[in-house]
């Protein structure tokens, strides 16, 4: 079992790392850490695609009977002229929604992990799965 976290290198690229649990207590929220020595192991990208991009539109579809959200679809702008479609269905759903809800102002920027893409009309679907993650922000700072 591991921890799984989003890294920023000095290069401004994005790396998702995997802590073993046994050295989680080694590490405090908060706290700056540089990392050396660690090891890289191969994923399989097909299934593990990471998406960042601001959040242009959200849908709901709510199911009556239960009062529930059963689907979710968010549109990132992930370029100047290429938008990306996130569907996130059943409990999923229902938490980002209350995640989204919780926010006054719609968060700006939205990074999703171990995404499973599919090309459907030549754009690009996102389906999400019970082993996504979400992060939220209302904050971008860019650098050169």
């Amino acid at each position: 079992m591991a921890f799984n976290m989003l890294l920023l290198d000095d290069q401004s690229s994005l790396i998702k790392i995997s802590v073993s649990v046994h050295r989680l207590n080694t590490f405090r929220e908060g706290a700056l850490y540089e990392l050396s020595g660690f090891d890289f192991t191969r994923s399989n990208n097909h299934f593990k695609l990471y998406i960042l991009g601001e959040v242009c539109d959200i849908r709901t579809t709510y199911n009556d009977h239960s009062q529930t959200t059963q689907r979710l679809m968010v549109n990132d702008r992930v370029d100047k002229d290429a938008t990306v479609c996130v569907s996130v269905f059943d409990s999923l759903a229902e938490l980002l929604h209350k995640r989204l809800e919780a926010g006054v102002v719609h968060p700006k920027v939205m990074i999703e992990t171990n995404i499973n893409p599919k090309f459907i009309g030549g754009r690009l679907h996102l389906n999400a799965t019970s082993g996504n993650h979400f992060i939220l922000t209302m904050r971008l700072s860019t650098r050169q």
